[in-house]
C-alpha cells in the first residue's frame, strides 16, 4: 500500500504539472514460486506431531532409567544385608570352631578352614 505525489515542471515552456495517487495497492504473488505461508501451514502440524511423540519418547525413557536405577540400588541394599548376615553366621561358626579347637575335640586344619570361609585370609 502506498499513496504518491509528483511534480513536473516544465522550464522551456513554463508549464507546470501535478499528479498524485490517494491509495495503490499492490499484491505480489508469483505462480510458480515457493510460498513459504502456505508451506508452514502444510508442514508445521506434522513438526508438531513429530515433537509429541519426541517428548513422549523421552518421558517413557526417563521413567524406564529411573525404575530400573531404583531397583538396581534395591538389590544392592539386599545384597549388603545378606553379606552382613553371612558374616555374621560365619564369625560365629569361627568363633564356635575355635572353642571346640581350645577344648581339643576339633583339629587345626578345620579351625583354619572355617577362618578362611569366614573373613577370608586377614585372620590367618
Amino acid at each position: 500500500m502506498n499513496s504518491s505525489l509528483n511534480y513536473f515542471n516544465d522550464l522551456a515552456q513554463g508549464n507546470n504539472q501535478w499528479s498524485g495517487t490517494i491509495l495503490n495497492i499492490r499484491l505480489d504473488q508469483p505462480i510458480f514460486a515457493y510460498n513459504p505461508l502456505r508451506w508452514d501451514r502444510r508442514t508445521e502440524p506434522m513438526r508438531y506431531e513429530e515433537s509429541k511423540r519426541e517428548y513422549a519418547e523421552s518421558m517413557e525413557f526417563i521413567s524406564r532409567q529411573a525404575a530400573e536405577r531404583f531397583f538396581n540400588v534395591l538389590q544392592a541394599q539386599i545384597d549388603m544385608q545378606i553379606a552382613q548376615f553371612n558374616l555374621a553366621n560365619n564369625d560365629t561358626i569361627y568363633k564356635i570352631e575355635q572353642g571346640r579347637y581350645n577344648i581339643g575335640t576339633t583339629s587345626e586344619d578345620k579351625l583354619l578352614q572355617e577362618n578362611y570361609s569366614c573373613c577370608g585370609r586377614d585372620r590367618l
